[in-house]
């Protein structure tokens, strides 16, 4: 009798450590291994990176994150919080690649406006030859460097490519009829203090050259992509006006009211996988 309840004991006992714990087979460990293996050396560039370029606008805030995420993730997997998922397993290993390449093959550029834009300008018409041949290059970048470099890997899956345009100011006055132009796409009515109202106008005027930056982009882009399965998104567009283009710290000299490293548009290209 007492041998029955001692295997009825050991059965209750084994059946609730298995109900609270994922074991994981020697080949789940191993690919498991492999998997931590790449993700903590591409933590680690991806933080080299922003420990040289403290921009919070850059996509590798959003890279880290997304590691992150993975990493606790695998971490309760180890600890047999979470289940094995081949599935998902195998999801993140598309998306720490996909990661990698965009880290390791970037295509980034900071552009002073004055090279596209002259004083009170913001259309695509607009442009000098330089600021087109600046962009032109910078299109055929991320299809050379990153769409056919990302195609190897997936040869069967859809790609999006991701531009984002951030556009800067200083903090310059505006002319009357100027100002008057800029009004006519401000849905909101503008504060009759002059600081608040200059700090509107530029802030409407980056984003309108930061937008005129992103469609000649895309057009450029499709123009020139030579790869099947690959969409191009609508591009991020955001104007940020007076804001400093970087932090007080980083900049030397600091920045003054009529700077031209503020009058500036920071591009962004990045390409995905649409589907794991």
């Amino acid at each position: 009798m007492n041998n029955i309840k001692s295997y009825i004991y050991l059965f209750v006992l084994l059946t609730m450590i298995t109900a609270c714990s994922h074991y994981l087979t020697k080949e789940q460990n191993r690919a498991l291994a492999e998997i931590i293996e790449i993700l903590n050396t591409t933590i680690a560039e991806t933080e080299e990176i922003m420990s040289r370029q403290p921009d919070p606008t850059s996509p590798y805030r959003n890279f880290k994150e997304k590691l992150r995420k993975i990493q606790n993730h695998i971490d309760s997997i180890k600890a047999g919080k979470e289940s094995y998922n081949p599935e998902i397993i195998s999801q993140y290993s598309n998306e720490i690649l996909e990661i990698r390449m965009n880290v390791q093959n970037p295509v980034n550029r900071v552009l002073g406006v004055d090279v596209f834009f002259g004083p009170g300008k913001y259309k695509i018409s607009d442009f000098s030859i330089e600021g087109k041949d600046m962009l032109n290059s910078f299109a055929a970048d991320i299809i050379e460097l990153q769409v056919k470099k990302l195609r190897e890997f997936f040869p069967d899956k859809q790609l999006a490519i991701v531009i984002k345009s951030i556009g800067y100011s200083d903090e310059m006055p505006f002319s009357r009829w100027f100002a008057e132009e800029l009004k006519k796409d401000i849905n909101i009515s503008l504060p009759e203090a002059p600081l608040e109202k200059r700090k509107i106008l530029n802030r409407e005027l980056s984003f309108r050259r930061a937008r005129s930056i992103g469609k000649y982009l895309k057009m450029q882009v499709k123009r020139m992509l030579d790869v099947d399965g690959v969409i191009i998104a609508e591009p991020v567009i955001i104007g940020l006006g007076e804001t400093f283009p970087y932090t007080d710290e980083s900049v030397v000299p600091p920045y003054k009211a009529e700077d031209k490293r503020r009058r500036i548009c920071k591009i962004h290209g990045n390409v995905f996988v649409t589907s794991h």
